[in-house]
């Protein structure tokens, strides 16, 4: 197992810890390094020219196709580690077909709560191109969510919230997956893919989604951003749950004293309820 991928798989597992959150964690694909961390895989339809690809694989405002002008995306969460499919550059002409899925590892989604799938995407649509989000039940695969037009373009990215209690319906064994179909038309760029299960408010996803702490990994000082909220203190808790640091709200907290690690960052507004949360690691 690569470094990247073991530290991926035990923020997962810290995010998901009881001590931090109400809801469980079922499935976090951040993209981390260029590749896929929470065991997602693609599968091409028989007669697809191509097929999804990880940035920043020699990446940039040409080689991604944005009729060689603008920005690649970008905003919200979205970081320069993302998955995108761009039938615009991988085809040559609108006889050549792409059919192409992202599909999830299997969650179990058989326990109580509902079940909410989150994400950042930007789908530049052109002649007919579409971009679907399914979810399997272990029998039938179901439409969520359908585009046909221009998401998230131009930047900033657009932020999803969907809910997919009933179409899992209560599998132990649910999956979701991303299609992508077109010809020789534009693209669609995917990241921080996650599914919780249980009772989360909106506010609380918004919340998490505005949450920017950087640089991630850190030495001495991890800068802390929650725009349009009103954080009062903040915790530091290890890879166990143990608080290591607790303080009242500052946008740079030092940490060069915790010992070389994995940490979540945990936010509450002036009353102790949490706003956000987010894993770093010291090193």
């Amino acid at each position: 197992m690569t470094t990247t991928l073991t530290h991926a798989l035990t923020l997962t597992a810290l995010l998901a810890s009881p001590a931090l959150l109400a809801q469980s964690v079922l499935l976090h694909e951040p993209f981390t390094g260029g590749q896929f961390t929470a065991g997602f895989t693609v599968e091409a339809g028989p007669t697809s020219a191509c097929s999804w690809v990880f940035a920043p694989d020699a990446i940039n405002e040409t080689t991604f196709n944005q009729d060689y002008a603008g920005a690649i995306p970008e905003g919200g969460s979205m970081d320069e580690f993302f998955a995108y499919i761009d039938s615009d550059v991988c085809t040559s002409s609108s006889s050549e077909i792409v059919d192409s899925y992202m599909v999830s590892p299997a969650f179990d989604a058989s326990g109580p709560g509902p079940i909410t799938l989150s994400f950042d995407h930007q789908f530049r649509n052109f002649t007919g191109s579409t971009a679907t989000v399914q979810v399997y039940n272990g029998t039938v695969w179901t439409d969520v969510a359908h585009w046909t037009s221009d998401v998230g373009y131009p930047n900033p990215v657009a932020y999803e919230v969907i809910d997919i209690t009933a179409a899992t319906g209560s599998s132990a064994v649910a999956q979701v997956r991303f299609r992508f179909y077109a010809t020789w038309d534009w693209w669609w760029a995917l990241d921080n893919i996650t599914v919780v299960q249980g009772a989360v408010g909106l506010d609380e996803l918004h919340a998490q989604h505005a949450l920017k702490v950087f640089p991630n990994p850190t030495n001495d000082n991890l800068n802390v951003r929650l725009d349009g909220y009103d954080a009062a203190s903040v915790t530091v808790v290890d890879a166990t749950g143990r608080v290591v640091l607790e303080q009242r709200m500052m946008s740079t907290i030092p940490v060069s004293h915790l010992r070389d690690g994995l940490y979540a960052i945990v936010l509450r507004d002036s009353h102790g309820k949490r706003i956000a949360r987010a894993p770093f690691m010291k090193y």
